[in-house]
């Protein structure tokens, strides 16, 4: 097993309390995307793009989770938005998680102006979930999906994953207040543009295609179910991504009463019914008992991503422009190894495990059965990013894109035989 260090944790138990909150992201000023022609653009396909928090409380227990429509965070800047969190909304930053759903379409966050636009939009949104907080039931709902909706992109013959997971929110009443899904599919089907001269358009890929369509399709019934018993709200939703670091969704044409439906509208249709159809099958509860837990694991960089890492903390080192909370981590990575952050957040026979990258399927459906909780629901792409996460075997090949992607050696962290 990989390495484990600085483990910690603080446990609850008993009435369960949560915040939610949903803050545009949209940048209001021209910017560069990731793929595309890379000159600045205004233009949008869906301006529906958000930063999701969802507070969570059960007894002394306050954790934070953090969902952002944007393609991922590198350390410095996970930490950099953890610090205003917990500065500005007085939440422990080692409880606070901040997670990508991985979009194209949004600009990065090394530029400074995003990053700090970003930043300062969760923070508005946690605050915004505190100030919301609420007495909730929740429950958690697992569901294989038809096996059409996913292809493995690496190999054809490869693995693939179709489970859905779901966390059920209603308030005291047992009105349902918020969704949080996960599902392994990579968010690339809405991206305008990928390379050469073509312009691309903002927005937030298929994951927000999902959310307004289980918002829709659950407050029609909703405000009709509930007045005038219980005020109506709309219904929160946030998604997170799983192992979809090969899978990808297979766009395949299908008909509905008699009509073709379009290939993306088909794979947000199903996924999106899915959801609506697990949540409504989920009890909830009152009470829960809840352990955050985290730490570093302590992983090993590829060799032709360690000699160019070396050579670069080495003159930074010298020059003193490693700030003073990266020094002891420059040095292990000249000793060749890197420590990132790991969370899981457990509510009971539920575990959200987080993962600093982009997790293959493979690897994904081991964590499945091996976990021991009911609902073991696998947050990639959160609080760091190190590339792709792939099995031994795909990593010692180095022949597909997503091996060849992936900063770690084949043991990924893992002891071998020699050195036991």
């Amino acid at each position: 097993m990989p390495e484990l260090r600085n483990v910690h944790e603080v446990r609850g138990e008993g009435e369960v309390r949560v915040g939610l909150a949903s803050v545009s992201i949209a940048p209001t000023w021209p910017v560069v995307l990731p793929y595309g022609k890379q000159v600045p653009t205004t233009e949008f396909y869906n301006r529906n793009i958000y930063c999701k928090a969802l507070v969570l409380r059960v007894s002394d227990a306050t954790a934070a989770l953090i969902a952002c429509d944007v393609i991922g965070f590198r350390r410095e800047t996970a930490d950099y938005i953890r610090d205003a969190v917990e500065a500005e909304c007085g939440i422990s930053g080692d409880l606070v998680t901040i997670a990508a759903t991985h979009n194209h379409s949004y600009p990065r966050l090394s530029d400074e102006r995003v990053r700090d636009f970003v930043r300062d939009k969760a923070v508005e949104a946690v605050r915004e979930a505190l100030d919301s907080m609420f007495r909730a039931r929740i429950g958690f709902g697992k569901a294989r999906l038809p096996a059409w909706l996913n292809v493995n992109r690496a190999r054809p013959d490869g693995p693939v994953d179709t489970t859905l997971y779901v966390m059920r929110i209603d308030d005291s009443s047992g009105a349902l207040r918020g969704v949080v899904f996960s599902f392994p599919s990579h968010p690339n089907t809405h991206t305008t543009a990928w390379g050469g001269s073509r312009l691309g358009k903002i927005g937030p890929e298929w994951p927000e295609y999902v959310r307004k369509y289980v918002e829709a399709t659950i407050e029609r019934e909703l405000m009709f179910e509930l007045y005038p018993r219980v005020e109506f709200r709309d219904v929160f939703t946030m998604f997170l991504l799983g192992a979809a670091g090969d899978l990808q969704p297979a766009l395949v044409t299908y008909r509905r009463g008699g009509k073709l439906i379009d290939r993306k509208r088909a794979f947000v249709e199903e996924l999106g019914e899915a959801v609506v159809d697990l949540v409504s099958r989920v009890e909830t509860r009152p009470r829960a008992s809840l352990t955050f837990r985290w730490g570093e694991v302590g992983l090993t960089l590829r060799e032709d991503v360690l000699e160019s890492v070396r050579r670069r903390v080495s003159e930074e080192l010298k020059r003193g422009e490693v700030p003073e909370r990266y020094v002891e981590v420059a040095r292990e990575l000249l000793r060749g190894r890197y420590y990132a952050r790991v969370q899981a957040l457990i509510v009971g026979d539920a575990c959200l495990c987080t993962a600093p990258g982009e997790v293959t399927a493979e690897l994904g459906l081991a964590f499945q059965e091996r976990s021991g909780f009911e609902y073991p629901i696998l947050v990639t792409v959160a609080n760091d990013y190190l590339g792709y996460f792939v099995s031994e075997a795909m990593a010692i090949e180095n022949v597909r894109y997503e091996a060849r992607g992936s900063y770690l050696d084949s043991s990924r962290g893992m002891p071998r035989e020699e050195s036991r």
